[in-house]
């Protein structure tokens, strides 16, 4: 992802919006892309970049990032690359993933997925539910994500999973949780964001409890 300075502040130039809570950290390249598992999303642009908005999420501080060479293009999109003589990529800031049972927390979790793409370059959903029970919530619930696990797969498991190889990786990889679920982003190598916290930031309707 490439900024421009202005001032003392990094300006994000293609839109990513960093996260709420999460410390700078500069951008490395992408090692590489591999077709995503498991998305219902369709793929963004000829590429399949997503693009977020440019928002910052509630309560991260705002992410810097660098131009880079673009290594050997491979199938399966998430290149920013235009074809063999392109030099350059954009490199993914943000990945994020909700946990199944915070998203239900919310009175419209289609709204708080809607959100999360703002500042996210990659959004998934996380928990210990199988594939056709997630499917059939996110059709209930009218929600498109990137990414999400089965019960054959566990949440630590499919975030794990998402390195410097796969499609979806992202210098900042932060999964917003309930406090009981730290630990899956722990396991994983992710940095962990509390729910409550960030929906509050984000102002976020919640359902009662």
């Amino acid at each position: 992802m490439t900024t421009q300075e202005r001032g003392s502040r990094p300006l994000l130039t293609d839109g990513g919006r960093p996260t709420p809570g999460v410390p700078d950290v500069d951008d490395e390249p992408d090692q590489a892309d591999q077709k995503p598992e498991e998305s219902t999303a369709s793929k963004r642009g000829s590429a399949g970049q997503k693009a977020a908005s440019g928002r910052q999420m509630p309560g991260v501080p705002q992410t810097e990032g660098a131009e880079t060479e673009s290594p050997d293009e491979h199938e399966g999109g998430g290149s920013c690359g235009t074809g063999g003589e392109a030099d350059h990529e954009t490199v993914h800031d943000l990945t994020t993933a909700i946990t199944l049972e915070a998203l239900k927390r919310t009175e419209s979790p289609s709204a708080v997925i809607a959100e999360t793409n703002t500042w996210s370059d990659w959004v998934g959903v996380v928990g210990d539910a199988s594939g056709p029970a997630m499917n059939t919530y996110f059709r209930n619930n009218g929600i498109d994500v990137d990414f999400f696990n089965d019960v054959s797969r566990g949440p630590a498991d499919r975030l794990a999973r998402i390195d410097e190889t796969h499609h979806f990786y992202s210098e900042r990889r932060v999964l917003v949780g309930l406090p009981e679920e730290r630990e899956w982003a722990e396991e994983a190598g992710w940095e962990f964001q509390s729910f409550h916290e960030v929906a509050e930031e984000a102002d976020w309707s919640l359902t009662e409890e």
